[in-house]
């Protein structure tokens, strides 16, 4: 019987060509300057549409900790728009500073955390604005006005999570050497006060960690980075 002849053997099938994947575009990196700059002309804005008073004084209740959030954040702000004088801010900062206490440190005017808490946020944001009016003015007496706020919060024990890391940035950044070295202790008691979940209490008294006290500890701890001993986080 005459044999079959054979198939012709199949060519292989060309694999569907999958369509190129494009890479993402990369996360802008944030333009903290931009931001700041942003932020000074809002306040200044907004000190301007409340009509300061002569005082010094800006919106309508809690005067003194309206005023040292203020003064803290037109300080920051004026220092990245380049400014060297600004007749609203150093009305803020004297009304602050009228109000700063024998003992150095400025009075708690009122509570209501987590964030408005202690005297160490109202000292702390006010060291910035008087460190900024120091370097910015002749007259000596904002100058002692921070050295006061700086000896006060060196020299006083924190009791919240918030009250420790305001003792550590404000000490790294305006301590002398003496204040940074017995800061490093702090920086130890606060990584020893880690819960089990990787995070921290806003207060020992607290159940339970939050993201607002763990994103303040890691704020401290890159800050803390100019403590003796301490590499901090990348």
């Amino acid at each position: 019987e005459p044999s079959k002849p054979e198939k012709p053997a199949e060519k292989p099938k060309d694999k569907p060509k999958l369509p190129e994947k494009k890479p993402e575009p990369a996360t802008p990196a944030i333009d903290v300057k931009a931001l700041l700059k942003g932020y000074g002309n809002q306040t200044k804005r907004e000190i301007e549409s409340q009509k300061q008073t002569p005082e010094g004084t800006i919106g309508q209740n809690h005067y003194l900790t309206s005023a040292v959030f203020g003064a803290m954040g037109y300080a920051s702000a004026a220092a990245a728009n380049d400014r060297s004088s600004d007749r609203e801010f150093f009305k803020v900062v004297d009304y602050v500073l009228k109000h700063q206490a024998q003992d150095g440190g400025i009075p708690e005017e009122f509570n209501d955390p987590p964030i408005v808490q202690g005297r160490f946020m109202m000292t702390g944001n006010a060291l910035v604005a008087f460190n900024w009016a120091a370097a910015h003015s002749k007259d000596p007496k904002y100058r002692q006005a921070a050295q006061r706020a700086i000896a006060w919060m060196a020299g006083n024990e924190p009791v919240s999570t918030q009250d420790l890391v305001f003792k550590i940035v404000a000490v790294n950044r305006y301590g002398n050497a003496e204040q940074k070295r017995a800061a490093w202790s702090l920086v130890e008691k606060l990584a020893a006060q880690q819960e089990q979940d990787g995070g921290w209490k806003e207060a020992p008294t607290e159940e339970g960690s939050n993201a607002f006290a763990t994103g303040q500890v890691l704020h401290a701890f890159k800050q803390g980075g100019g403590l003796p001993g301490f590499v901090g986080v990348s």
